[in-house]
């Protein structure tokens, strides 16, 4: 269980840092996180007793959290500074 929380936290820094070092569109990001959620499930796959397929549908699962996560945060950064440049006028 802990084991699929800590993948999406691999895969968000991935992706987030990916964004930033090589200047990555962020419309690209749910696409570059989805193939790093297939490469991590790959890689982890040998706790897991699953198929190829499973583990491809498990990585598509990881990177569309892992994008889904990146924009939870990106959209309450945005509110918590809009918040803030009101309060302070």
């Amino acid at each position: 269980m802990y084991t699929t929380a800590i993948f999406i936290a691999i895969i968000t820094g991935i992706g987030k840092a990916l964004e930033k070092a090589f200047k990555i569109d962020k419309r690209f990001l749910p696409l570059i996180s989805v193939a790093i959620g297939i490469g991590v499930a790959f890689l982890g796959q040998d706790g897991f007793d699953m198929s190829i397929l499973e583990t491809i549908l498990f990585g598509i699962v990881l990177g569309l959290s892992a994008s889904g996560l990146l924009s939870s945060f990106s959209s309450i950064a945005y509110v918590t500074k809009r918040i803030s440049r009101t309060a302070t006028k």
